[in-house]
């Protein structure tokens, strides 16, 4: 084979590999984009679950959302939480209210890695206790979640609350 062969099919050879290449991440860059959309999608459709079962005062079905293991830690106006902790607080206050309603103002959505994604949102609280007594709250929270066995769960969250004096 003279120079100019060789030569020639080199460059043959490194349009093949780089067309290979460009198919190749450009194939990869999809998938990756949707999966990334799914873990979003994922996420919302967990706060909202979370927010349903908030308004539906319904105890089991919100911490059904927390992943229960030593991980799990939530700090709500300065106080933190372990699973246990966070568990009976919510089954404490559900029963103590006759009407209760979250709304997110918005939810941020942020994928960390392939199983770990958080969302930040604002949010509107309303409450009526037992004794017809309305709270209504503002507030913030970020929860981040955890895919296991191929379920996406609350590890770890921070909120806070203060009265709503917006009338």
């Amino acid at each position: 084979m003279n120079s100019k062969t060789k030569r020639a099919s080199l460059i043959l050879l490194l349009a093949l590999v780089t067309l290979l290449l460009v198919n190749f991440f450009g194939s990869c860059s999809e998938p990756q984009k949707t999966k990334k959309e799914d873990i979003e999608t994922a996420m919302r459709s967990l706060m909202q679950t979370y927010a349903d079962a908030i308004n539906e005062i319904n105890p089991e079905k919100a911490i059904s959302h927390y992943n229960q293991s030593p991980d799990f830690i939530v700090y709500q106006d300065g106080i933190s939480y372990d699973y246990e902790k966070t568990v009976e607080q919510v089954k404490t206050f559900f029963p103590s209210v006759k009407f209760l309603h979250v709304k997110w103002d918005t939810i941020i959505v942020r994928v960390l890695n392939g199983n770990v994604v958080s969302a930040f949102a604002p949010f509107h609280e309303s409450f009526t206790d037992k004794n017809d007594v309305e709270t209504r709250l503002v507030g913030e929270v970020t929860w981040i979640a955890r895919k296991d066995a191929d379920k996406w769960e609350f590890v770890y969250g921070h909120a806070f609350h203060k009265p709503d004096t917006a009338k």
